[in-house]
């Protein structure tokens, strides 16, 4: 008994300690970044690991307001709302029906929307630029919400269908009884039972569509279009010749101040979804 609890103790030390080193080796490159966003150009070189002296809050002043990190950032927001919210919408209507409609094909149509994982984006690219060229969609936000719709569909689908799947058919049934429709079901039943994957799902897609970059940049090209992680590339690439790393630091901390809210205010409720979607049968 008391080998067993010794084992135990020290598989705990383990695991802490594995948790601790991890913790450590992510805080540090974002601690890190931090200071680095307060650096001038000397002091960057000088002393790239200690505090920043002088700190240069000027640094985000300057690119907010001149280095059009203000419309970039906009833009994200823009584009990331918009997508997201009609990423939920299509992705709740199709795992409904998949889920609780019966319909001959709808095993299929599941593993056709599955099988969207596991197609390599760059094999998109060129297709893609064509039919978008095609429809004269490249440099606007309709084309590029588009292709964001249909690349998050898939594991939107994925991560909805198995909330739905544990939905009671009684309280179903009992609301035909009562007249409901299929969409009055769907709203008034299903959705509220369904949103802690709700949930999950739109804080996956924030972070993911946040972060895009591939297919922003091979879309937009319009300067007054661009989203943050284009912007922050146009950034790096102008001040890469300057060696001026402070300002591009503190774009790469303007961008990261979004999502790093997101997952703080909506942690708990994260982690409770991902459970309740993995305690579920």
């Amino acid at each position: 008994m008391r080998v067993k609890r010794l084992r135990d103790l020290g598989s705990s030390v383990v695991i802490q300690v594995i948790c601790v080193a991890f913790t450590v080796t992510v805080l540090i490159p974002v601690l890190w970044s931090f200071t680095s966003a307060f650096r001038g150009s000397i002091d960057f070189f000088m002393n790239p690991f200690g505090v920043p002296s002088p700190w240069k809050y000027q640094n985000f002043i300057y690119v907010w307001t001149q280095s059009n990190v203000a419309l970039y950032f906009r833009n994200s927001v823009f584009v990331t709302t918009v997508t997201v919210v009609s990423i939920i919408l299509v992705s709740a209507m199709a795992s409904y029906a998949i889920s609780r409609l019966a319909f001959r094909g709808r095993v299929g149509l599941l593993f056709l929307f599955i099988g969207g994982l596991f197609i390599p984006a760059a094999l998109l690219l060129l297709p893609l630029y064509l039919v978008l060229s095609d429809f004269n969609l490249l440099d606007s936000y309709a084309g590029l919400v588009l292709v964001y719709i249909a690349y998050s569909l898939p594991f939107t689908v994925f991560v909805l269908v198995p909330f739905f799947n544990v939905i009671p058919e009684d309280l179903e049934e009992a609301a035909v009884i009562d007249g409901a429709s299929h969409f009055r079901i769907f709203w008034q039943i299903a959705l509220p039972l369904a949103k802690p994957g709700l949930i999950v799902a739109t804080i996956l897609n924030i972070f993911g569509i946040w972060n895009e970059f591939i297919m922003g940049y091979l879309i937009i090209s319009d300067e007054h279009l661009k989203t943050l992680p284009l912007g922050l590339a146009d950034i790096l690439r102008k001040h890469h010749y300057t060696a001026d790393y402070g300002k591009v630091f503190a774009t790469i901390v303007i961008a990261m101040i979004p999502v790093v809210v997101v997952y703080i205010v909506f942690q708990k409720r994260l982690t409770s979804g991902l459970l309740s979607g993995a305690l579920k049968e």
